[in-house]
């Protein structure tokens, strides 16, 4: 598997992401790490009032318009024998 990944290709990614969430991370740093707060508050004020059931009806309800889709997709990586050495993929996933 190694021999497919070129390491500096592989530390170039890695630095990019890198240059990518620094800016970030410093901001939160500067102001008090806003985004845990915001999170404290919603926690606190709105998700408690929210049940695991609410939450996963309404996240099938707004993908329900792609579940067709998407399990065609899945099922043609499964089952069609045209690319049956893809079929890893449907698996993971």
């Amino acid at each position: 598997m190694w021999k497919w990944i070129n390491p500096w290709w592989f530390l170039a990614g890695i630095a990019a992401g890198l240059l990518l969430a620094i800016p970030n991370i410093v901001w939160q740093y500067n102001h008090n790490w806003q985004a845990l707060f915001h999170l404290e508050v919603l926690q606190k004020t709105q998700l408690s009032k929210l049940s695991y059931f609410h939450f996963f009806t309404g996240m099938f309800s707004l993908n329900s318009l792609f579940l067709l889709v998407w399990l065609s997709g899945l099922g043609y990586l499964l089952f069609s024998p045209e690319i049956k050495n893809l079929r890893f993929m449907g698996m993971g996933y």
